[in-house]
């Protein structure tokens, strides 16, 4: 298909998920009933379902049946005691059980089965062994396949529940950095399986859940490539890449992406280099739109940046220039804490960044 996605295959693929969202809701009120059912009736009810022109399909039916009649409850409860490597089978065999089923994945949701999964991750706090990185590489891989839910063709991110518990990890302070970086880099994986996974993205508010956590990273003390290379810059430059590369998804549907990231530049407390950051993601954005000839964004937009850039005020003579290391003075000068972070190479500095954007909003 075409890449970025076009306009009107967005706008399907957003239809068809609310339509996959009401059809959940309807079947969440049909499956109280199913509670009252006897263990034969439910069977019985279950083989119907499965009988059709090919047959009985006996896989799918034990599937659900074993889901439903406590196999995912008991999974869960062991899942939350194992230990690591009990964890991994129990997962694996938990992402057999959801696979293709809406059934199932409709009972793990009512036992609250990904907050189990979320819990797990806090009570780890080491990851520089061996086995801790093979952990994740593992966790992380078989998250990844129940997202896609068995899709082997189209690759669509259907498990929408697993998909927010993905974001969840990416934007969860208190985990671990390296938990949180491998949720962000399952994220990319996500987006690069299917342009339209994007859609299923924003339906679980992910983008606006990372800018949001973006917001929070504090970089630790340091200079030039001690700070650059931390995990907390690790993070904070994967999630932006994230950031930009959605933004850039959905460019022919709309701009909403950038108007967050203009929103949380300008009125957001961060970290001057964080904010930086977002403030070049944020020109690249508009600069694509811009060469692409896409749909001007919003009066709005251009509106909110001319009056966030009329409050900066340049430094004054003799005045020294604040860099990205002088976190005591980041906020001499008042806007964005520090308008004029002059980053390595003195080529940059917040407000050109902001001016270009607005230069590029304008043409866009």
């Amino acid at each position: 298909g075409e890449f970025p996605p076009a306009r009107i295959a967005v706008a399907n693929r957003i239809e068809e998920l609310e339509i996959e969202g009401r059809a959940e809701c309807e079947e969440e009120e049909a499956a109280t009933e199913e509670y009252a059912l006897t263990p034969r009736t439910f069977a019985d009810k279950l083989a119907t379902e499965y009988s059709g022109e090919n047959g009985l399909v006996e896989a799918e039916l034990m599937k659900e049946l074993i889901g439903v009649q406590g196999a995912l409850r008991s999974l869960a409860s062991k899942l939350a005691e194992a230990a690591r490597d009990v964890q991994l089978d129990v997962i694996a065999t938990i992402s057999v059980l959801l696979r293709n089923s809406r059934r199932n994945k409709r009972e793990f949701r009512s036992i609250d089965g990904y907050s189990v999964i979320h819990k797990m991750f806090l009570g780890i706090s080491d990851y520089t062994s061996q086995s801790s990185q093979v952990f994740l590489d593992k966790i992380f891989g078989i998250t990844f396949t129940i997202i896609l839910d068995g899709n082997k063709q189209e690759l669509y991110a259907s498990n929408i529940d697993a998909l927010d518990l993905l974001f969840s990890l990416a934007a969860e302070s208190d985990l671990h950095l390296e938990v949180r970086i491998r949720a962000v880099q399952t994220i990319h994986e996500v987006l690069i399986a299917h342009p339209l996974n994007a859609v299923s993205c924003r339906r679980v508010n992910g983008f606006s859940k990372l800018l949001s956590a973006t917001c929070l990273i504090e970089p630790p003390d340091g200079v030039g490539r001690e700070r650059a290379q931390s995990g907390e810059m690790q993070l904070a430059e994967q999630i932006v890449e994230i950031l930009s590369y959605g933004g850039v998804l959905l460019s022919r549907h709309d701009s909403d992406i950038a108007e967050d990231m203009l929103r949380v530049v300008t009125e957001e407390a961060m970290h001057p280099c964080v904010r930086y950051l977002l403030c070049q993601c944020l020109r690249d954005l508009l600069r694509d739109r811009n060469s692409r000839q896409l749909k001007p964004v919003p009066p709005t937009f251009v509106s909110l940046l001319s009056s966030s850039l009329s409050r900066t005020s340049p430094p004054q003579p003799g005045a020294p220039s604040l860099t990205a290391e002088q976190e005591s003075e980041r906020s001499l000068y008042g806007f964005m804490r520090a308008p004029h972070i002059t980053m390595r190479g003195g080529k940059w500095t917040g407000t050109i960044v902001l001016l270009e954007a607005l230069a590029h909003s304008l043409h866009a």
